[in-house]
């Protein structure tokens, strides 16, 4: 469970982006150095409750 403030879109941001590919939905994260790396945003370990609002997390 991310630590409050924390999560894949904020430690991300502002180079965040969601794809989908038909199966799933995958966030993308544009690093400082022009890498990127994505993340499979999945109900059951990619999401959580935060004040009322479906946000992603990191495990």
């Amino acid at each position: 469970m991310a630590a409050a403030g924390g999560g894949f879109k904020s430690t991300c941001a502002p180079n965040y982006t969601t794809v989908s590919n038909g199966q799933h939905l995958i966030g993308e994260c544009l690093t400082g150095t022009g890498k990127s790396y994505r993340t499979i945003l999945d109900l059951d370990h990619c999401m959580g409750n935060q004040g009322g609002f479906l946000v992603s997390k990191n495990e």
